[in-house]
């Protein structure tokens, strides 16, 4: 059984950095221009496209971060951070290990972080991803997150290809 608790700082990192935070993906989703409007467009790629975002440290920073555990093992985890300028939170980290997923986790990670935002009154949980991450973008949606904007110069070209694009999705809480 997965249980959703807070992080235990200085008890947990070692394990949440065992957390496999890759992806592989056999569709994106292209970025199309027109004059001052952009839209997406599901396209196949081959070969799969595999992006690792390596290990994620400095947790200890966020305010808010859970983890999902079973049986000792952490299989996921979430960090939110705000932003008090304009009162919304970020969902700045959601990563669930490749073999826990499918599972239910990420929806209860996702869900606890929306109850999180809620209890502290922001306006909104904001996230962003990349356009190369298709199945994010589907789960994103699902969970009622809307597409609110993206940025075509965020990413260095050091990333996977020169296509990465920032995408950026919202749900208001209040």
């Amino acid at each position: 059984m997965v249980v959703i608790r807070p992080m235990r700082s200085g008890e947990d990192e070692s394990r949440i950095l065992q957390v496999n935070t890759a992806f592989s993906t056999d569709r994106i989703y292209k970025v199309n221009r027109s004059g001052l409007s952009f839209s997406l467009e599901m396209c196949e790629i081959n070969p799969a496209l595999r992006k690792d975002y390596g290990p994620i440290s400095d947790l200890d920073e966020y305010p808010f971060v859970i983890v999902a555990e079973e049986q000792s093992v952490i299989c996921g985890f979430a960090a939110v951070r705000i932003e008090a300028w304009n009162n919304r939170a970020v969902l700045e980290h959601l990563y669930v290990s490749e073999g826990y997923r499918g599972s239910g986790i990420g929806k209860s990670l996702v869900q606890s972080s929306l109850n999180y935002t809620k209890i502290i009154n922001t306006r909104c949980l904001w996230l962003e991803t990349q356009n190369i991450n298709y199945a994010a973008i589907q789960f994103y949606q699902h969970m009622g997150f809307e597409w609110c904007g993206l940025d075509t110069e965020l990413y260095d070209d050091a990333t996977v290809n020169d296509t990465e694009i920032a995408l950026f999705f919202a749900q208001r809480v209040r």
